[in-house]
């Protein structure tokens, strides 16, 4: 009974398993709202980095409502944000989820997902359902993401920067604020703005747009939380010091308590602490105990409470107090903005900032504390830094020189550098040559060097350097020659900086053109013509001439009719059977292209067979009668109630003469011809049937 009742419960969580996996593997592959991309663009990841797509890649939703784009190009997914934009080449746009229109008004209404919004102009939309974007509107995607539909100049701390037309703007809670415009990404540290024109600005750091005199809280719309992370007090005005110079103040020598009120310290107090030393409710020995531990405080917050609660009871030199209080990370630099309290000018030197990677790799830099400004080169791209700094100050009245370092495990107190994606578009290509533009979706600091490689299928590969300074603006243009035809290349690109070696994989595969290809071919015999239809493509070569070969095979054996050719071009051609032979299949259909090379003036012939199944047969006969000594002939099978012009032709050297005419009207299905002329047994004959158009229809040779 013990052992059925294991193999029972062995059975049942066997079934859960199996029935578990099933629901998985399922659930993987559901697909919902599922969308074709109309045309090739660009789109933000959940990560906020650049992906290409291509017309016909698939926009979907999956089980656990993840907005997903599958990239058939690269067989791939990538998860893209709640609500995104998707930037077609053509200018049009989508979102992914439904977004807040925000008009001049202040009047809020919602546009739907997966709909083509068609620009119209510069920054108008519509969709084919009548849903507008006007210009100089608003469209909140969600909490701190816009997308502003207008042209305006930018400005950062109130320093013009550039012009920007269609923006899509994304603050993060530190307060710096990511622009994407035409496929590329910028960031910037400092208060944003757009402006418009004169009536219309966007406060992008502070979300709000002013239209006039009205003033709209773009925060307010469609719930929010969009408080900002805040990453220290705010700091408190300090003095100028003399030459931009610490100070190097030792506070006097006087054998005082330097933080006593009759201290002569005292005179160079910034007075944010005014109490009296016989008002304190701390002794001395109470802050002189607190001074001393400063220095094994590394934490920021712990530090700074403790530093104000010290300011607040001395009414000498202050302790200064320096805080991280924004920060934004590029590719491989970052800019720190410090909060430098030091109105006594106290600190010597510099302040020395630490950048630390998970794997131990740290970058040091230092700043004068009046600066306020940091940026730290030489950082690892996609990596993420913990930020630490340290200063000495003295605080005069023989205390000496004080080293203070400072950390924190806030979230603030760390940074990741941006993943820097290569973007690529094919500009041209033929059967020995690839064009590109490549550019940087965001511009790296201490760019050297770049070397595009592409690589064939069979293992030819191609190496090309790349302008450096063209990637990190508008876009290179490189171009590969002497490259294999019909073969598939892929191109990879390799950038160098001062801190890292960038290689980018995979960005795209061509596949160069065939030197010359026969398309859309086709044969039929039409009124006794062999007509040929076709496309010949050859952007390398000049086209000569074109001959052909009309091939009939039987059991073993084959035979190539002859013909005339009625017209022939690089579409196609008109050939007329010159055979002696009443009936034959016309089994293969053989095009020469003679052509010459453009670049190289290299002349070469280019064969293509196609296999056809044409049952050609004459639709005339020509004999002698020797007893009339004349020629007889037989029209047959022709188009009714026609006139047709037979001519009856000797060869003279090696041209045919025409002897004897005569002109039929196709009454009945058969007709006859004849031709009064004394046959020459050392002559060749033949008669030729044309339309009245003069186009051959038939050459017929003499019966033997």
């Amino acid at each position: 009974m013990k052992n059925y009742k294991r193999v029972f419960g062995i059975l049942i969580v066997s079934l859960a398993i199996v029935f578990g996996t099933v629901f998985w593997g399922t659930t993987q592959s559901l697909k919902f709202d599922v969308f074709a991309l109309e045309d090739s663009g660009v789109v933000l990841n959940a990560n906020q980095e650049t992906i290409q797509f291509s017309a016909n890649d698939e926009l979907y939703r999956n089980w656990q409502s993840q907005q997903t784009l599958k990239l058939d190009t690269y067989n791939t997914t990538e998860k893209l944000a709640p609500v995104s934009v998707v930037f077609y080449n053509s200018g049009n746009l989508i979102f992914t989820n439904e977004v807040t229109n925000i008009n001049q008004q202040g009047i809020a209404s919602s546009r739907s997902p997966r709909q083509t919004f068609k620009v119209n102009g510069t920054s108008n939309y519509a969709t084919s359902d009548g849903e507008t974007i006007v210009q100089n509107d608003v469209i909140k995607l969600q909490n701190r993401q816009y997308f502003l539909p207008a042209t305006g100049t930018v400005y950062v701390d109130g320093v013009e920067v550039q012009t920007v037309t269609n923006p899509l703007l994304m603050i993060d809670k530190t307060g710096s604020v990511t622009l994407f415009e035409n496929a590329r990404k910028q960031r910037f540290l400092g208060h944003f703005v757009i402006k418009i024109d004169d009536t219309h600005v966007l406060d992008v750091s502070a979300e709000t747009y002013t239209v006039g005199t009205n003033v709209i809280d773009l925060s307010q719309y469609g719930g929010s939380d969009n408080e900002k992370l805040v990453l220290n007090d705010e700091p408190v005005k300090e003095k100028e010091p003399e030459a931009n110079k610490p100070s190097e103040n030792t506070g006097g020598n006087s054998e005082t308590p330097w933080w006593d009120s009759g201290s002569s310290a005292n005179t160079g107090n910034s007075g944010s602490g005014n109490g009296s030393g016989s008002n304190n409710s701390l002794t001395d020995a109470e802050i002189q105990e607190l001074l001393s531990k400063l220095p094994s405080i590394s934490d920021i917050e712990a530090l700074n409470a403790q530093i104000d609660l010290i300011n607040s009871q001395i009414s000498g030199h202050n302790v200064p107090k320096v805080s991280l209080i924004a920060s934004m990370a590029n590719v491989n630099d970052a800019v720190l903005q410090f909060s430098v309290n030091d109105a006594d000018m106290t600190i010597i030197g510099y302040v020395a900032v630490t950048l630390e990677a998970s794997d131990g790799t740290k970058v040091v830099e230092y700043f004068n504390p009046y600066d306020r400004t940091l940026t730290v080169e030489g950082l690892q791209s996609d990596t993420e830094y913990t930020i630490s700094f340290a200063y000495k100050y003295d605080l005069g009245g023989n205390q000496g020189v004080v080293s203070q370092e400072i950390t924190s495990d806030e979230p603030q107190y760390t940074v990741k550098t941006n993943k820097v994606k290569a973007l690529t578009r094919t500009v041209a290509s033929s059967s020995s040559s690839l064009n590109f533009d490549l550019w940087f979706d965001t511009s790296i600091s201490n760019l050297s060097t770049g070397k595009a490689t592409l690589t064939g299928s069979n293992g030819d590969v191609h190496t090309v350097n790349v302008n450096p300074n063209a990637l990190n603006g508008e876009g290179a243009s490189i171009a590969f020659k002497g490259l294999q035809e019909d073969t598939e290349y892929e191109l990879s690109l390799e950038a160098q900086t001062s801190s890292e070696i960038l290689v980018f994989t995979d960005l795209t595969s061509v596949r160069t053109d065939k030197a010359a290809d026969l398309t859309d071919f086709s044969a039929e015999i039409n009124a006794g013509n062999v007509a040929i239809n076709y496309t010949f493509v050859a952007n390398d070569y000049r086209v000569d001439s074109i001959s052909y070969e009309l091939q009939s095979k039987k059991l073993f054996s084959s035979h190539y009719l002859g013909f005339e050719v009625i017209s022939s071009s690089a579409n196609g051609a008109q050939l007329v059977i010159d055979d002696m032979n009443r009936e034959r299949t016309i089994t293969n259909i053989h095009v020469s292209v003679h052509a010459t090379h453009l670049e190289t003036g290299i002349a070469q012939t280019f064969t293509f067979s196609e296999s056809v199944n044409l049952n050609y047969k004459n639709n005339a006969t020509l004999i002698y009668d020797a007893e009339t000594t004349a020629f007889k002939a037989t029209l047959r099978e022709l188009p009714y109630d026609t006139e047709f012009r037979t001519a009856l032709e000797v060869m003279v050297g090696n041209v045919w003469q025409e002897v004897a005419v005569q002109n039929v009207m196709m009454i009945n299905t058969s007709e006859s011809v004849t031709f009064n002329h004394q046959k020459n047994d050392a002559e060749q004959y033949r008669m030729m049937v044309t339309d009245i158009n003069g186009l051959p229809v038939s050459i017929t040779h003499l019966e033997k």
